[in-house]
């Protein structure tokens, strides 16, 4: 890529571009949102393509800490957690598996 300054300089490198990331070794076809971030009582998910089957927590210890159903309502609970840094999995339709990492803060 190069770039072009006003006083006609430029600067050119490479770069790499990543679309989603790899959680605990699974790539992410594609990132979630999850929502309230740092999160106290429960957090919601969007931008999961396709069906959705499942949602799994994991702990920084790679631990599966939580298995949910599917929620009619969106919401997961994690009102019984203590404080700290997890990882959401989305399991869908097709064998998608994407992953964001969710805060657990207590106020």
């Amino acid at each position: 890529m190069t770039a072009t300054g006003g006083n006609g300089g430029s600067v050119s490198d490479n770069f790499e571009i990543r679309v989603g990331e790899a959680v605990l070794g699974i790539p992410s076809e594609e990132s979630i949102s999850i929502y309230p971030n740092p999160a106290s009582g429960y957090f919601t998910i969007t931008g999961i393509s396709g069906r959705l089957i499942g949602i799994s927590l994991i702990s920084m210890s790679s631990r599966e800490v939580r298995n949910y159903l599917v929620s009619r309502d969106g919401r997961y609970d994690i009102s019984e957690l203590g404080e700290g840094v997890f990882f959401v999995f989305a399991k869908g339709d097709e064998g998608r598996r994407q992953a964001g990492r969710l805060v657990i803060k207590r106020h």
